[in-house]
């Protein structure tokens, strides 16, 4: 069968890319031709100012910008080159790996939709990249069949799909929805309010597939013999973090190498490639992360990790729900820091991925038999 894949493949993420191959190539696996679909990006419905503010805010963010890369690049030169260089692979190299072109690929002819994994549900972010796409909800496609794989509505919240009028337009799009997967305990809370179908949780595929072979044949770039990765996004470290980071890496006689952020703090700042991204956190020491995927990186690779959750609210980004969700299903909440007196504490509290182990087995089963079931 022809399967597109609806996703976020085109956001410039470690996460975002690696979700994205691993659905494909376990599509592929069950016998199935498939491409990548794109959206058609629609206008925010959660607005940061009021509109006669908006140019006003959006010349400050400009400035801003600008500043901050005439501050990185008068710091670190060659953090910001890399940046470039990276932004530059990741659509020229790293895109066509999995058959994304520079030309968009709106509506084809499918016999199957995927759309998921990762936050394709999230339409009240105020990115302006994403906004409330309709089509991410499966609208004006011409397939023939339409399901969901471990799809995430991130913070949004059925309290605001009813604030912004939208939970019945919603309702509406998952009524035609032939299967409904989605990968959180939020996600699946507000579908099963909207509509009364069987709905899976599934885990996101950089778990379910198994990226041996890639990660095998990696030659690295980047060598070092005692170190601690850093997976967060740029600015959301706080100097109080960054400073029980220190701290601890220098009781470990250890360098922190931050991987796809920017950090003053750091030994390193790097931009690897997406395997060589999950070769270094196989074989580091410890991993430090405030994102989701840095936490799925390091359960899938058994490693000694710890989590800074970020709560957020309407017009704040916030990772809790799906951060939470993903280390409770694993029985790891505590790899948690609520307290950052806890940290050390956390990263040497040795974590029995046994459990975890087996139940990664069991869901890869799972996920198995559902893209068998549902995309014939």
């Amino acid at each position: 069968m022809k399967i597109g894949i609806l996703s976020m493949q085109r956001v410039v993420n470690y996460g975002s890319f690696l979700q994205a191959y691993g659905l494909m190539n376990t599509i592929k696996s069950l016998g199935h031709d498939v491409e990548f679909v794109d959206y058609t990006v629609e206008p925010v419905l959660v607005q940061t100012e009021h509109k006669k503010y908006n140019k006003l805010f959006e010349k400050m963010k400009q400035r801003c910008r600008i500043l901050k890369k005439k501050y990185i690049a008068r710091r670190d030169s060659k953090v910001f080159e890399d940046f470039q260089d990276f932004r530059n692979r990741y659509e020229n190299e790293y895109l066509p790996m999995i058959g994304v072109t520079h030309e968009r690929n709106i509506t084809p002819e499918l016999d199957c939709l995927v759309i998921g994994s990762d936050e394709v549900f999230n339409c009240l972010q105020t990115n302006e990249n994403v906004g409330y796409s309709r089509e991410l909800f499966g609208a004006n496609t011409k397939a023939k069949k339409i399901i969901s794989y471990a799809g995430s509505f991130g913070n949004t919240t059925l309290k605001g799909l009813e604030k912004y009028h939208i939970d019945q337009e919603i309702k509406n799009y998952f009524d035609r929805f032939d299967a409904i997967s989605v990968r959180d305990d939020n996600s699946y809370e507000i579908v099963n309010k909207l509509v009364d179908k069987p709905i899976e949780k599934n885990l996101d595929p950089v778990l379910i597939y198994n990226f041996s072979e890639e990660v095998s044949k990696v030659e690295l770039k980047h060598k070092y013999d005692r170190y601690i990765v850093l997976y967060a996004y740029t600015g959301r470290i706080n100097e109080k973090e960054a400073d029980a980071i220190v701290k601890f890496a220098k009781k470990n006689d250890a360098k922190v190498i931050a991987i796809g952020g920017t950090f003053l703090f750091c030994d390193e700042c790097i931009f690897p490639s997406p395997f060589e991204t999950l070769k270094l956190i196989q074989n580091a020491m410890y991993v430090i992360t405030d994102t989701f995927h840095g936490s799925v990186f390091s359960i899938k690779f058994n490693k000694q990790f710890c989590v800074f959750v970020r709560n957020g609210e309407e017009k704040v980004y916030g990772n809790s729900q799906k951060i939470v969700d993903l280390l409770r299903g694993f029985e790891l909440e505590d790899r948690i820091v609520t307290e950052l007196d806890t940290m050390d504490n956390i990263l040497e509290n040795k974590i029995n991925y046994e459990f975890v182990n087996d139940r990664i087995a069991n869901e890869r089963k799972h996920t198995r038999e559902y893209l068998e079931r549902v995309c014939n």
